[in-house]
């Protein structure tokens, strides 16, 4: 169980994806609410 305060507690996390986007020409085109939504549902889908 991971409790607050523990050493591998990450409080927030961020990624920069400008160089993924320039490389590879990726693009992001939903949004993070419907992914994180979308993500919830197939989570609990496949871990009941």
């Amino acid at each position: 169980m991971l409790v607050a305060g523990q050493h591998s507690y990450v409080p927030v996390t961020e990624v920069d994806v400008g160089n993924l986007m320039k490389d590879i020409d990726f693009k992001p085109v939903m949004p993070v609410a419907v992914g994180g939504k979308r993500f919830m549902v197939w989570y609990r889908e496949y871990y009941g």
